[in-house]
């Protein structure tokens, strides 16, 4: 499951950068509506998808797995 968990993530990951690719560059840039996009967050199939893998795994997952996902895709400024 720990598998199941990590490759939907990672599908998703690769889901934004293909919609960050796909945006017009002519526009105002918004990371909220290239993340989530401008559906109702229940109808957007990649915020379905994120939150599957969330849950899987946090329901699966070892901890430390968990802290080191955290570790990886932290986000520094």
């Amino acid at each position: 499951m720990n598998i199941l968990g990590i490759s939907l993530y990672i599908f998703w990951l690769l889901l934004v950068i293909l919609k960050f690719s796909s945006l017009p560059h002519d526009r105002r840039f918004s990371y909220q509506q290239a993340f989530f996009g401008t559906l109702y967050w229940y109808k957007n199939f990649r915020n379905l998808l994120l939150l599957c893998a969330l849950m899987v795994l946090f329901i699966f997952a070892p901890l430390k797995l968990i802290y080191f996902l955290f570790f990886i895709f932290e986000v520094n400024p």
